[in-house]
């Protein structure tokens, strides 16, 4: 009896995705000499070496966020950044029918993934050893890279409007009943969501930041090579409110305000490093800056979404209550309600 992929146990799923990444790789056209796991979160990400010891990064999709012409826009527009000497982006490379995204069945199931291949980008990632001096050289990048996303045409990964990130059709799912929680945790987490809505609707309106943007880059996306900071995955990149990418960038470091891993006055700091960088290149207004808040908000109620809708994935179905009661306490501060 075949049991379906999101009812195998973690080890199962990784037996099975391995095998579906060296099925796919047969599509290629270089011999692959190893292939060593990276993670299994939203995609899973395998790193190739071939046999003339360069480099591979293989994503395997989640089957149920981009279809292939969405997927097809992020790989235009790194394909277009890489013609810029200031980025070091992951290029995509064809597969043998010169195709960017290869489909793939599990042998023993109906289910048809995505995969893509990229040239591995060379550097160190950074995570915790991140410098606070580097939130200037990753407010760059931001501002970069939203100028370079302004001139990109999208019609399939409208994302991250107000709707998109905390709407009742938000990209990564609307805000409908969680069954971990009880009733009073669910009246409150619909009370809070709509706070965050209702300001981010408002904001919209007048804003002129909108445009496609990486939605992502924080510091476990940043490689550090030949005195450069390196973007990588642009799995989340949509067109929308370009705010939301200083919520993604400073919500771990709130976060660590708010687990009193320190004060206040080192995110702030750390805040006007990244204000400062971005300003170099485009501009910020006041309206703008003092929204920033909001969209850290809105990064951990896109958080909520989707670490709640990863029943699939035993890892982080682990992680999902603790978190959004976690959460929910903070955003009811934040909120005084």
């Amino acid at each position: 009896m075949n049991i379906k992929f999101e009812e195998r146990t973690y080890r199962s799923q990784l037996f099975h995705l391995k095998k579906l990444a060296l099925k796919a790789l047969s599509n290629y056209k270089f011999r692959v000499r190893s292939i060593s796991f990276i993670q299994h979160g939203e995609n899973t990400t395998y790193k190739i070496i071939d046999n003339r010891n360069q480099g591979y990064l293989l994503r395997i999709q989640n089957p149920y966020y981009h279809s292939d012409k969405a997927i097809n826009e992020e790989l235009k527009w790194l394909l277009s950044l890489n013609k810029n000497e200031e980025f070091k982006v992951p290029v995509p490379v064809q597969n043998k029918k010169n195709n960017l995204i290869t489909r793939v069945f599990f042998d023993d199931q109906k289910i048809e993934r995505q995969i893509i291949v990229f040239k591995w980008v060379e550097g160190r990632r950074c995570l915790t050893k991140f410098k606070d001096e580097n939130f200037i050289e990753l407010g760059e990048l931001l501002a970069k890279l939203q100028i370079s996303g302004k001139k990109q045409k999208i019609k399939y990964r409208n994302y991250w409007s107000a709707e998109g990130l905390v709407g009742k059709k938000a990209t990564l799912g609307a805000f409908n009943k969680i069954d971990s929680l009880s009733k009073k945790e669910n009246e409150t987490l619909q009370i809070l969501y709509k706070k965050n809505l209702s300001i981010l609707k408002k904001y919209e309106k007048r804003t002129k930041k909108i445009g496609l943007f990486h939605a992502d880059l924080h510091s476990g996306n940043i490689i550090f090579s030949n005195g450069m900071i390196n973007p990588i995955d642009f799995d989340d990149c949509g067109y929308g409110l370009q705010m939301y990418d200083f919520g993604s960038t400073l919500y771990k470091v709130y976060r660590n305000y708010e687990l009193k891993l320190f004060k206040k006055n080192k995110y702030i700091k750390l805040r006007n490093y990244l204000i400062e960088g971005y300003i170099k290149h485009s501009d910020l207004s006041q309206t703008d800056i003092d929204h920033i808040l909001e969209f850290i908000n809105a990064r951990k109620f896109t958080a909520i979404q989707w670490l709640n809708g990863r029943s699939d994935n035993p890892k982080l179905a682990k992680r999902a209550l603790p978190f959004t009661r976690f959460q929910i306490k903070a955003l009811k501060k934040y909120y005084r309600l």
